[in-house]
């Protein structure tokens, strides 16, 4: 465990984007990742100041937890279909070594 995180909740960084998709995806994927980045920073918080200015501040606690909610399910789904790929994988590797 590195500070607080288990080992598979620290899979989805940044840098194990070629670990993952493989070296010839990652700076597309990359780019992606950043670009989303990016835009939440820059978006996100002038649309909660609006949302609190007409409504209240109490909500942030609210909205705080959907996101990370939105983005843990996020992160299971991609973890999820990486895992499917690779048993696809490893079983057309195990047919054709057993062909």
């Amino acid at each position: 465990m590195i500070d607080g995180l288990s080992e598979g909740d620290a899979r989805g960084l940044l840098h194990e984007t070629p670990a993952r998709f493989g070296k010839e995806n990652s700076a597309k994927l990359m780019g992606y990742q950043m670009a989303v980045a990016y835009t939440g920073s820059t978006v996100l918080p002038p649309l909660f100041g609006f949302i609190a200015t007409h409504t209240s501040i109490a909500f942030f606690p609210f909205i705080l937890v959907a996101f990370l909610f939105a983005m843990w399910m996020s992160s299971e789904s991609v973890n999820r279909k990486i895992k499917n790929t690779n048993a696809v994988r490893g079983a057309e590797i195990s047919q054709a070594e057993g062909s």
